[in-house]
């Protein structure tokens, strides 16, 4: 067992499938998309080729050729299956010509159908022409080898495949078997890569990572990001040396030559741990800071704010707490306020990533991308949200519900932000204050940024006399604060992009609410829809109070379920945004009123919403038939919220 010091640390990744409340199964937790390197080239958290092997439903391909593409599997219930047997998969079928969406870039951002001969240049080149695909209409044409070799000859072309593709009839025509569909769906409704289409170890099964033999012997042309290349050490202050060599005794006397080029030129296989020993011994292996071997860890030094004592903690989560909801209801503000581009809306609900439409201008194009970034953000303030909530019941307080009035805290002689809360559309103005608030300061350490408050809290958690004795207590809200931190550094990037995407767009251009809150006269149909907007949101507010008091038991499904009364706001707002009316945000009843009303009522779900009810009312008398649809589909969210609350709750009363 090696004794060194970093070994024991904990990672904890940043990504979303490692801070799920369930996990799940069949990825690993770098499975995310969103959570990877942005580059597409295997050897890093996933080989992203793994996953366009399956781009046409029923069918598996190979890239790792450089002769073609070849046809590895087939579905028994795929229509190819109709036309091919195991042994004529055995004997070679190639993928010939594909046909999919791609834009054109600089001349429409609108998807047209293109077909592609999938002949030589193959291997890579042939997979970045499926990597490129966007949903939509796929079609194939395989062939065997025999034919195959025919289009290698440029006996065939890309024009004498333009006919066969027109009619859209899953056929054998000629040479060639001709198949139709539509290009997969790689993610679950969850946003995790379906482990039915993708299975476990798929991902990763093309690249170098510890426990694969082609560990050793790289051919992706990229090294994995947890497997350095050339390496310092102690001896040797040139990063030299080849970081799996077996000799380590000579590195001071060694050149650039003399490991690199050996055996004819050839990588030196002589000094190499190989297969057996990376597997038996990968342990041994040293870790690798700044390009140089080490076994020490060196701490950060420490800062000079002396620690928190626990009842400090806990004052400064209950200010956090509004703090997070405050920001949360300012980026939502922010982000109805956008004049989003024709067909923008969800795939399936209100807060799943939106699908981008398929004809939008360049400033369409922007505003789009804007206003995604800034709905991420938001629901991440609500995760926050929660969390500190979360926090503070650990801690054995009661939750916050209320919203600060000032965006920051102030200590002695250091103020805060004190930033006003103010509900603003997204002018250039309201960005930099976004941008600004989310900035962290220089190694989290500035108290008076949300990061620094943050970091001083995790510091006097994690060192803190107070938190030794329980040391899972420790960890376990250690790992909260931890990931707030993180998520807090991606909200700076992320609303920079937001800027870098309005660059030029005039505000009258992606503004359609161009002011802040504004009552809609008395009697209105937008005023009864800004009193519904307000209702919705004390509803959330009421769901969150419902599950914070059933303890910690089936806590994670009773707020997956309250999270359903998000779509009951965003059904409200986004109306009154298309009518260029804000929504108000007034907390109707007030947090104490709807604990009063959720302590009457503690055991049944059926309270939560009451007060929503007579505004749907309003809604369908208005006489407007679409305000009358609006309130039918408010009125079901509600009623699945409500059930979906119960039954969490009544899950959470059966033995464990």
């Amino acid at each position: 067992m090696s004794d060194n010091p970093l070994k024991p640390l904990k990672l904890f990744p940043r990504n979303l499938t490692a801070r799920a409340a369930t996990v799940v199964r069949g990825n690993p937790v770098t499975a995310r998309p969103e959570s990877g390197v942005e580059n597409c080239w295997p050897g890093l958290e996933f080989d992203q080729r793994n996953l366009e092997k399956v781009f046409f439903p029923g069918l598996v391909f190979e890239y790792h050729d450089e002769r073609g593409t070849i046809l590895r599997e087939i579905d028994p219930k795929s229509p190819a299956a109709k036309h091919y047997k195991k042994s004529d998969i055995a004997k070679g079928v190639y993928l010939a010509f594909a046909q999919g969406n791609v834009i054109e870039r600089p001349k429409s951002p609108k998807p047209v159908q293109r077909v592609f001969s999938f002949a030589p240049p193959a291997a890579m080149e042939n997979w970045r022409v499926v990597h490129d695909f966007e949903p939509g209409p796929v079609a194939v044409a395989l062939c065997n080898a025999k034919i195959y070799n025919l289009v290698l000859a440029n006996e065939y072309s890309i024009d004498d495949m333009t006919a066969p593709f027109s009619t859209r009839k899953n056929r054998r025509e000629g040479d060639f078997v001709v198949l139709f569909g539509h290009l997969a769906r790689y993610l679950t409704e969850d946003g995790v890569i379906d482990p039915a289409l993708v299975p476990a170890g798929h991902l990763t099964r093309s690249m170098c990572s510890p426990w694969q033999y082609d560990f050793t012997d790289c051919g992706c042309f990229f090294w994995a990001s947890n497997k350095p290349d050339m390496v310092a050490s102690a001896d040797q202050p040139l990063q030299i040396l080849n970081f799996q060599r077996k000799d380590r005794s000579g590195d001071a006397a060694r050149t650039p030559g003399d490991w690199i080029f050996k055996d004819g030129r050839s990588w030196d296989s002589t000094n190499a741990l190989g297969h057996v020993d990376i597997i038996n011994h990968f342990n041994n292996l040293k870790f690798v800071v700044a390009g140089r071997e080490t076994d020490e860890f060196v701490p950060a030094t420490a800062a000079k704010t002396p620690l928190l004592t626990r009842r400090e903690i806990i004052e400064r989560l209950h200010v956090l707490a509004g703090v997070e909801h405050a920001l949360c209801v300012e980026y939502l503000y922010a982000y109805y306020s956008l004049r989003l581009p024709p067909g923008f809306g969800p795939r399936r609900e209100p807060w799943d990533p939106p699908a981008r439409p398929l004809e939008q201008s360049s400033d369409d194009a922007r505003i789009f991308t804007a206003a995604d970034e800034v709905l991420r953000v938001a629901i991440d303030e609500m995760r926050h949200f929660r969390w500190v909530n979360e926090l503070l019941i650990d801690l054995g307080e009661h939750w916050v519900l209320d919203r600060a009035g000032i965006i920051g805290i102030d200590f002695p002689d250091q103020p805060g932000f004190n930033k006003p809360f103010e509900l603003k559309p997204l002018t250039r103005e309201q960005l930099d204050w976004f941008i600004a608030v989310e900035k962290a300061s220089p190694n989290h350490a500035d108290e008076r940024t949300i990061d620094g408050m943050y970091t001083h809290i995790l510091r006097s958690i994690e060192d803190g006399p107070e938190f030794s004795a329980d040391p899972a207590e420790r960890d376990r809200l250690g790992q909260f604060v931890k990931m707030i931190i993180d998520e807090g550094v991606d909200h700076y990037h992320r609303f920079t992009r937001v800027k870098e995407a309005l660059a030029g767009v005039p505000e009258s251009t992606y503004l359609r609410v161009m002011t802040g809150p504004t009552p809609a006269p008395a009697g209105s149909d937008e005023r009864i829809l800004q009193d519904t907007a307000d209702a919705a949101y004390g509803t959330l507010l009421h769901a969150l109070d419902f599950v914070f008091s059933q303890g910690t038991r089936q806590r994670g499904e009773l707020l997956e379920s309250a999270r359903r009364g998000m779509y009951i706001v965003d059904d409200a707002c986004r109306s009154l945004s298309e009518r260029k009316f804000g929504a108000m945000f007034n907390i109707s009843p007030a947090p104490a009123a709807i604990a009063a009303e959720a302590a009457a009522a503690p055991d049944s779900a059926q309270a939560v919403g009451a007060r929503l009810q007579p505004h749907l009312e309003r809604l369908r008398n208005t006489g407007s038939a679409d305000l009358a649809r609006l309130a039918d589909r408010m009125q079901g969210k509600l009623g699945e919220l409500r059930a979906s609350l119960d039954a969490a709750k009544i899950a959470s009363q059966r033995p464990a």
